[in-house]
């Protein structure tokens, strides 16, 4: 009787699993993330304006350069000159010790001075010739031996316009006059104009004549 009760709860048990089961409410599906949307890659259209670059800035014009070109002088001689050109340097961008004839004028030549041999001369008056310059002399005796004189001018004007453009084409001419053989001595300064005042005293010259800065050679 035990065995046979035992077999009718079982079965009962199972007959009520099965209905509930059979019975139960379908679970809800859980809500699933949407997938994140993936950036689709573009290519770049190397016609397409990129953003606006960061603007430079133009570099600035050098400021202070030397605008004042003037000459001092008589010196008595060219250690004076040369104590001269020491006391203005400081304030100088270039100086030069140059000669002028004391005694009346003759002219003004414009010449290239002495080579140390005539071949380096020759060789200069070839270049001279293709740049252009006919007007050319090499001096072979003298003082001035292996110089190259380049014309002969009456004033002082065309003069230093000719060396200028000997000059601008690479030669280092000279302008100056032709005198008695007498000489003075003048340093030629560049400056700043705002320099002006103080380059005079420290000269200590008779005389200061502004001149042309484009005629420099």
């Amino acid at each position: 009787m035990l065995i046979r009760a035992l077999i009718v709860l079982l079965l009962v048990l199972n007959i009520g699993v099965a209905t509930w089961w059979l019975t139960r409410p379908s679970p809800e599906p859980s809500p699933v993330a949407a997938p994140s949307p993936v950036p689709s890659l573009e290519l770049v259209d190397e016609s397409r304006p990129g953003p606006a670059a960061a603007a430079v800035p133009a570099p600035a014009a050098p400021v202070g350069l030397p605008g004042l070109c003037v000459s001092y002088g008589p010196f008595a001689s060219a250690e004076a000159a040369a104590q001269a050109r020491e006391r203005v340097r400081p304030l100088s961008a270039r100086a030069r010790i140059r000669e002028v004839a004391a005694g009346p004028s003759r002219g003004w030549k414009v010449w290239l001075p002495p080579y140390p041999s005539a071949e380096e001369v020759e060789a200069v008056s070839a270049r001279v010739a293709a740049a252009g310059f006919s007007d050319r002399f090499v001096v072979r005796e003298g003082r001035d031996a292996n110089s190259l004189a380049l014309g002969r001018f009456a004033s002082e004007a065309p003069a230093r316009q000719h060396a200028a453009a000997l000059v601008a084409a690479g030669f280092p001419a000279r302008a100056e006059p032709i005198g008695s053989g007498q000489v003075s001595h003048w340093l030629d300064v560049t400056a700043r104009p705002a320099d002006a005042p103080r380059l005079g005293p420290l000269a200590a010259a008779g005389e200061a004549r502004e001149f042309d800065c484009a005629t420099w050679p």
